[in-house]
């Protein structure tokens, strides 16, 4: 693997170990796993996000996500990918 993608990867570790202590801190006495996943869910992808929209100053590269049309994902229009989160994801359980 080149150094950007040695990189990524350990950026990735970190940002997982990062959501699994916070999740085993915030979440010592709750009894609903479900509850558990969807926030530890919606906080990692949130995390990821911030990532490719720049928002991380730990990762030191600007990420671009293209499809095979390659368009940018973050334009036409321009968005915070981070900021659509609660538009798409469960932060928790919806009764």
């Amino acid at each position: 693997m080149n150094d950007f993608q040695i990189k990524f990867m350990q950026y990735l570790s970190l940002i997982q170990e990062r959501n699994v202590q916070t999740a085993l801190s915030k979440y010592r006495n709750v009894d609903n796993l479900e509850e558990i996943l969807y926030e530890t869910t919606f906080d990692l992808i949130s995390d990821l996000l911030e990532m490719v929209d720049g928002y991380d100053s730990e990762f030191e590269y600007k990420i671009k996500i293209l499809n095979e049309y390659d368009e940018n994902i973050k334009e036409n229009p321009s968005i915070e990918l981070h900021d659509k989160n609660e538009e798409y994801l469960k932060y928790k359980k919806e009764f």
